[in-house]
């Protein structure tokens, strides 16, 4: 039997959206906040009062609820991924029902699907990644575990990105283009070269970045 009880981990920005889109789902009879910052713990997020942090999840029946990720951090939502793997507490995707995902697509589990985002035919939407607010992954393209397409961005068709990697706000992506893991694409960039694992382009058309412009 589905649990009936979602807990969101994240009370700030992105925990929000997470709290909003799974109000809105309405696939849970109960929704519950919590976070590990101590300064949060009390506090009322859309009228959602915030629990104490993740240890509090050790307390709960096995089984009985799922976890959604509200963190926008890659890095710190795949740690606390691996965190409730360990501890076998299930990830829940969330899919804003503003959304338009095609019944061909994959969503893996943990991931987040963000009002008016389109996810086209047979896309694969990797473990805890995020498509945020108006973003579009055309046909076929994949989404590594953990990444974000911030919103507004667009991929057309058969675009692979890697795990961790973060797309800027209005980027976009030429049809077939492969982005490796931990890349950066900047705010309004547009890609149509390959991108290597942990290099961050920007621009249009986008170029990585030198050495020495990051240390500048």
């Amino acid at each position: 039997m589905k649990p009936t009880t979602l807990i969101v981990i994240g009370a700030k920005g992105h925990g929000k959206m997470i709290l909003e889109a799974a109000r809105a789902m309405q696939a849970w009879d109960e929704i519950q906040i919590c976070d590990d910052d101590p300064a949060t713990i009390g506090a009322t997020v859309l009228g959602a009062r915030v629990r104490t942090g993740r240890d509090w999840l050790l307390t709960l029946e096995p089984g009985s609820v799922e976890v959604a990720l509200g963190i926008g951090d890659n890095i710190v939502r795949e740690h606390m991924a691996s965190w409730l793997a360990e501890r076998s507490l299930a990830l829940a995707w969330v899919i804003h029902p503003a959304a338009l995902v095609s019944p061909s697509a994959v969503i893996g589990e943990g991931a987040y699907i963000a009002p008016g985002a389109v996810i086209g035919a047979e896309a694969r939407i990797g473990q805890g990644a995020i498509v945020n607010t108006a973003a579009s992954v055309d046909h076929d393209c994949e989404i590594g575990a953990f990444a974000h397409v911030g919103p507004g961005a667009h991929l057309c068709g058969g675009v692979v990105v890697g795990a961790r990697s973060m797309l800027g706000v209005g980027s976009s992506v030429a049809p077939l283009v492969r982005i490796g893991s931990d890349c950066r694409l900047g705010a309004g960039a547009a890609l149509v070269r390959r991108l290597d694992d942990g290099r961050t382009a920007v621009g249009v058309p986008a170029r990585p970045l030198t050495h020495d412009a990051i240390r500048s």
